[in-house]
């Protein structure tokens, strides 16, 4: 209504709430992502990158969040995975673990005959969440109408 950029990192959203905020990229910028963390943000493209030459190979996502986390696997793990499988088209098998204070840790990995690849991101602080939406905030300033992923931003 404002013709103002969107920044959203709200969860559990559903088919017609991703269509509504896909219509909004017609009219302003519009950004939603499941993490903001910037190394997070760098892990995806990581993850499609690898993917790229892994086609063939086992994909895994692992992922580790607090105990009183309800979702599991986390919508960061969710997002992972289909950067991962769009890039190799293997379908990619969740493990999710809720143990202690952990922020939140992700790993992706790409298992072959007798070699794996793991890329990895732990966050040891929620405040990288927060930092990295001004961020995004300050970065989709100025764009043109569209949607877009918190890694074009970079």
């Amino acid at each position: 209504q404002r013709s103002k950029p969107l920044v959203s990192g709200t969860t559990g959203l559903g088919p017609a709430q991703f269509q509504a905020l896909k219509q909004a990229g017609e009219r302003i910028p519009a950004l939603w992502a499941s993490n903001y963390s910037l190394g997070v943000a760098v892990l995806n493209r990581l993850v499609a990158q690898a993917g790229q030459w892994l086609k063939h190979w086992q994909l895994d996502i692992l992922e580790s969040h607090h105990i009183h986390k309800k979702d599991a696997p986390s919508g960061t793990a969710l997002s992972l995975g289909e950067t991962a499988q769009a890039a190799t088209g293997t379908e990619a098998v969740y493990h999710s673990l809720r143990c202690g204070d952990v922020v939140g840790e992700h790993t992706v990995q790409f298992t072959g005959q007798g070699e794996r690849i793991e890329l990895v991101h732990r966050a040891t602080n929620r405040d990288i969440f927060a930092q990295g939406a001004l961020f995004a905030a300050e970065k989709i300033h100025g764009k043109l109408n569209g949607h877009y992923r918190f890694d074009d931003l970079l």
